[in-house]
């Protein structure tokens, strides 16, 4: 009885090593001769499938026929099949990574990519051989991408009542790849909304924009993914670089990072309506003592297009934290007399008041003034600063909220619709037929 207990378990365990061995062969993509490791590159959070002009590295060890070990090395571009008039992957390869510069289309290897919502994925694999050819390779046993992929993700944490806010049309964001030692790129992403759609678009130079994403140098791609402000989550702007070297030249993983070096926003409002928002605009810049973000209310005119600077308020920055928001009104001088086209009044918030500075036409906040930053911060309802159009023609409201990471969010309410009246001291200036206004933002 012992013996043939013995004898059973020694089957069972026997099948169990065989079913573990099997488990193990099909779960390392390697099992069968001629076919590559499944999906030996991917990436998410992309807004699209990756664009023709994708180009990326592999080194791949192989099994030779005859036994020996090799090492080859592919480059991989994505571009579009004119056959099949549909993207496709065409394979290069050589000995040498220097090699492919000037290599031509592999006859051993073959390369498909899969992409589903916004998720990619490369698979290389030995092409099959006919009965007229002879094999080169037996299988690969290895890929091993050269290049890296570099994802960053910028949260925009504005709030306002409660609720997540979304960032306003045209907001611009300049951002730099840092490979730990120095910016090697700089690229603009800006939120657009047109067509009936929402995306983000990129730019090298912040002239020439595409949409979704960017193709450059060679292959490098920049992609950025936009999930808007659903009220109960906050925007994301998820920006996904690939093509960059995984390693430096001393066989050191090389530490990418991407920086925001400013933001600007330019948001048009359209006559006849009554109020101008733009939600929180941040600004994170470190290494400098002492940096003033400006803020300028324009006013388009109808029958010229001329823009007139309206109003100013500015942010002050030292050492990554907000110390001073200032608001002046505005005058200009033409001929022999002076055009007011904007008086501060006063502000208030929910449970102090503050006067402007009188003749200077201005009002400023600090942490040593009546209504604090540190007020603002804590307060729902930000600082309301109260302005005349002209010196008395009717009154409009500035109000501005800040957030402790220092982002701040502009509102614009009773600004004049179609007419706006500057005074001049004799009197009324001559009305402006209001066509737009927007606020452009830069660095001072």
């Amino acid at each position: 009885m012992k013996k043939k207990l013995k004898s059973s378990w020694k089957i069972v365990s026997i099948a169990l090593i065989l079913a573990l061995a099997v488990s193990i062969l099909c779960m390392s993509g390697s099992a069968l001769p001629g076919f590559s490791q499944q999906s030996h590159q991917s990436w998410s959070n992309l807004p699209d499938e990756l664009p023709d002009g994708t180009v990326n590295y592999y080194a791949v060890n192989c099994k030779k026929i005859d036994g020996s070990i090799e090492t080859v090395y592919l480059k991989i571009l994505k571009q579009i099949d004119s056959a099949q008039g549909t993207s496709a992957l065409n394979v290069y390869e050589a000995n040498t990574l220097d090699g492919l510069q000037s290599s031509e289309i592999s006859v051993n290897f073959d390369a498909s990519y899969n992409s589903l919502y916004g998720n990619e994925s490369w698979t290389v694999a030995l092409k099959p051989v006919n009965e007229f050819d002879t094999a080169t390779y037996a299988k690969i046993l290895s890929v091993s991408p050269l290049s890296t992929t570099i994802e960053s993700t910028q949260v925009w944490d504005g709030t306002d009542g409660g609720n997540y806010i979304s960032v306003s049309n045209n907001t611009a964001v300049r951002y730099s790849l840092n490979d730990g030692n120095e910016d090697i790129k700089t690229f603009y992403v800006k939120k657009e909304y047109s067509g009936g759609q929402i995306r983000l678009e990129i730019s090298s130079d912040g002239d020439m924009w595409s949409d979704n994403s960017i193709v450059f140098d060679d292959g490098k791609v920049i992609n950025a993914k936009l999930n808007d402000s659903t009220g109960f989550s906050p925007e994301e702007w998820i920006i996904t670089v690939t093509g960059y070297d995984r390693l430096s030249s001393e066989g050191k993983l090389i530490d990418y990072r991407i920086n925001k070096k400013d933001v600007s926003g330019s948001q048009a409002w359209t006559g006849g309506d009554t109020e101008l928002r733009q939600s929180f605009n941040g600004l994170v810049v470190s290494g400098y003592d002492n940096i003033t973000v400006n803020y300028t209310l324009k006013l388009k005119e109808a029958s010229t297009g001329t823009e007139t600077d309206i109003l100013i308020f500015e942010k002050t920055i030292n050492n990554g934290i907000v110390t001073k928001l200032s608001v002046s009104g505005l005058s200009k001088e033409t001929g022999d007399s002076s055009i007011v086209l904007s008086t501060i009044t006063g502000a208030e918030s929910s449970w102090m008041s503050q006067q402007s500075f009188g003749s200077e036409n201005r009002i400023e906040f600090s942490n040593d003034s009546l209504i604090r930053l540190d007020d603002i911060m804590g307060s729902d309802e930000g600082v309301r600063i109260h302005f005349n159009i002209g010196r008395n023609n009717g009154e409009a409201l500035l109000t501005l909220k800040l957030t402790e990471s220092g982002k701040l969010s502009y509102s614009f309410e009773n600004l004049p619709a179609d007419s706006f009246i500057p005074d001049t001291f004799s009197g009324e200036g001559t009305p402006i037929a209001v066509d737009s206004y927007k606020v452009d933002s830069y660095l001072n």
